[in-house]
């Protein structure tokens, strides 16, 4: 419903518009009520307000003994925690001093022996063994035939830090263990026939001489050698020993073993040899059968 005019071209104040209609007025009415609300609204806000400023006000004593407090457990927490830390450092160093890592593969025997406690080198114990059983006694070509590289290289590895298990010899052969024990031998800074009866040691083997005078002249080698390096030597040729007396199966007789693990006990000082971490990192090394 439009307003009224009372003129056509009546322009006085307070005449109605014709474009204002009631709609329009109800909303500027409603608008109007929403203000005048959301006016109290903020005056009850502010008052609110007001109050909680005023209560804090009276409490902000005890909201700052409270923080206070806080911080102070934060400042003991993180205090001890420091400390942990610092004990924690202190002990992990010395234990880095006092407790150096153990390895073999490339150890002079007398320091490898001293350190381990132990009167037989460690590859030479676990590898031997491992040999010496029945079925593997009679294995053709033992020492002479290549094992997995591979495999060879992790048994090597992990002979080199002594941290050896039955899970990883089941995924060894016999070749690779016996290559494994040829590589350690050959490691040695020293071989186990010693530099200095290198000499005594080649007159002892020469054919010419007689069974009598190479006996000889091996016990004096053995008797004049040291005592780390006697046993060891000594403990690896009964081993072999008993593998050539089964050389009718096996096809290992003293002559086949001579060529295959003297290499690896042998050498005179002016030999230039692979160190080693060489073998253990798996740097190239010459293969004894070739030598």
């Amino acid at each position: 419903m439009q307003c009224i005019q009372t003129s056509t071209n009546s322009s006085y104040p307070g005449s109605c518009n014709p474009s204002v209609t009631i709609d329009a007025v109800n909303r500027i009415s409603q608008a109007q009520h929403q203000l005048e609300e959301k006016e109290s609204e903020l005056e009850s806000s502010k008052e609110q307000l007001l109050r909680d400023l005023y209560s804090f006000a009276s409490e902000e004593e005890n909201y700052s003994r409270l923080i206070l407090k806080y911080f102070q457990l934060q400042e003991n927490y993180l205090s001890d925690s420091l400390q942990l830390v610092q004990k924690a450092i202190s002990d992990m160093s010395q234990t880095i001093r006092l407790q150096k890592r153990l390895t073999t593969f490339g150890r002079h025997l007398p320091d490898h022996l001293a350190e381990t406690k132990r009167s037989i080198a460690y590859v030479l114990d676990v590898c031997i063994n491992y040999l010496d059983q029945e079925s593997i006694m009679q294995e053709e070509g033992l020492f002479r035939k290549s094992g997995s590289q591979k495999r060879t290289d992790l048994l090597v590895k992990a002979l080199n830090v002594m941290q050896i298990d039955e899970h990883l010899f089941r995924k060894c052969d016999c070749a690779v263990v016996a290559g494994a024990l040829k590589q350690y031998l050959l490691s040695l800074p020293e071989p186990l026939i010693t530099y200095d009866f290198a000499d005594q040691w080649a007159a002892a083997s020469k054919k010419p001489n007689s069974t009598a005078v190479n006996l000889q002249l091996i016990r004096s080698c053995l008797e004049k050698m040291p005592k780390e390096f006697r046993l060891n030597l000594g403990y690896l040729m009964c081993f072999l020993q008993k593998l050539s007396s089964q050389s009718d199966v096996n096809k290992m007789t003293s002559d086949n073993l001579s060529i295959v693990i003297a290499p690896n006990v042998y050498r005179l000082s002016s030999c230039s040899m692979s160190t080693g971490n060489n073998i253990v990192n798996g740097s190239s090394v010459r293969p004894t059968e070739d030598l």
